[in-house]
């Protein structure tokens, strides 16, 4: 195994439960009894945190990792960047979160092809990816 190239797209499970945490914190925030101010900021905060969530889904287009080179993630407009991939990563049979320079992409099932997402947690258990710290 030289090297690996997972094509990523946004996964539909993650965009609904994004949408249903942020949804259910606004409901929640919206009721609160206090100060117009503190349920506007905590709104606001909320919202950009969705905002923030989502762009860091849908800008991913390709994972890339090769044994010399290490981990490289590129970008919807092509750019490719080199990302270091910290020990701290979660790999089961339906979801992967992996920390990339303390950016974390969540990737389940449906975000890549079934044999691409197989490969990919092969590659995390078997330790042959490259860790930094």
């Amino acid at each position: 195994m030289q090297a690996e190239s997972f094509d990523y797209r946004p996964s539909k499970i993650l965009i609904f439960l994004l949408i249903v945490v942020h949804v259910g914190s606004l409901v929640i925030i919206a009721c609160m009894r206090g100060h117009i101010f503190a349920q506007l900021l905590g709104g606001g905060l909320c919202l950009f945190s969705f905002i923030w969530n989502i762009n860091l889904q849908l800008n991913v287009k390709k994972i890339l990792w090769n044994e010399k080179t290490g981990w490289k993630v590129q970008d919807r407009k092509g750019a490719i960047y080199p990302a270091n991939l910290n020990k701290q990563n979660v790999c089961t049979p339906w979801v992967a979160g992996l920390n990339f320079n303390k950016k974390p992409l969540i990737i389940f099932f449906d975000s890549m092809r079934k044999d691409a997402f197989r490969r990919l947690r092969v590659l995390l258990a078997n330790g042959r990816a490259n860790y930094e710290n």
